[in-house]
């Protein structure tokens, strides 16, 4: 247990791309990192997050509750 009268947790975030092969590069338009995404004009219909981690499940959030479908992918077997 920690115990503290204010308490900041800095996870740090460095976007990764996706592999070369996928031919999908990071254009910040249809492929985005996190500050592409808080960057976006129009709310899209459905949205794919790749990474579980704390920051694309806070981009999902926000995105889920400004009414898109969002799905994350995950590599691993546990999110957050």
């Amino acid at each position: 247990m920690i115990k503290a009268h204010n308490i900041i947790i800095a996870t740090g975030s460095k976007p990764n791309g996706l592999p070369e092969k996928q031919n999908l590069p990071m254009d910040e338009k249809y492929v985005c990192s996190s500050t592409g995404a808080l960057e976006q004009t129009k709310i899209p219909k459905t949205l794919t997050i790749y990474g579980g981690g704390i920051v694309g499940l806070e981009i999902g959030s926000v995105y889920q509750r400004l009414g898109s479908e969002v799905t994350v992918l995950q590599r691993s077997d546990r999110i957050g």
